[in-house]
């Protein structure tokens, strides 16, 4: 009977477990763009754009035009990261971190573009049971929507002006 208590109480732990899962994602995202401004404008406006909203800023290389930003957000509902974020359909996710890379490359005197390169992770589950357990959780590696390029190319455009 110990046997069969152990072994029960064993798969409820395990069943728990988290794992990563890297799901494939053929959409296409805009995650370059080319602006009408010199190098500095367009540099300071990606900078005050990435500020303002709410990312920390990890570096700021501007010789080499590299910009690497984080964020992490934990939301109950799992709505801001299916804003944010491809997700397959019945999951829910709560925890997302992502780190990106901006890269402000000089066209020509009047030309610059951006290329936003963006990693994330979030914590998803199948079921939400409570705020802070579900049924089968797991680290999945997610694909951006898109929505966080182009929030910040709007914002870059608007600081341009």
């Amino acid at each position: 009977m110990r046997k069969i208590t152990g072994l029960f109480v064993g798969l409820l732990l395990l069943s728990g477990c988290t794992t990563t899962v890297t799901p494939k994602i053929d959409k296409k995202i805009e995650n370059a763009r080319e602006f009408k401004a010199s190098f500095d404008r367009t540099w300071d406006a990606t900078v005050a754009a990435v500020s303002s909203s709410g990312d920390v800023i990890n570096s700021l290389e501007k010789d080499s035009g590299v910009i690497s930003f984080s964020h992490e957000k934990f939301t109950s509902d799992g709505n801001e990261a299916s804003r944010l974020l491809l997700i397959s359909e019945g999951k829910i996710c709560w925890a997302v971190k992502f780190s990106a890379n901006a890269l402000v490359k000089r066209i020509n005197d009047k030309s610059t573009s951006i290329t936003i390169h963006t990693q994330a992770t979030a914590t998803c589950g199948n079921r939400r049971v409570s705020h802070f357990f579900s049924q089968k959780n797991s680290s999945m590696e997610l694909a951006s929507s898109g929505v966080l390029e182009k929030e910040l190319f709007d914002a870059i455009e608007k600081n341009l002006k």
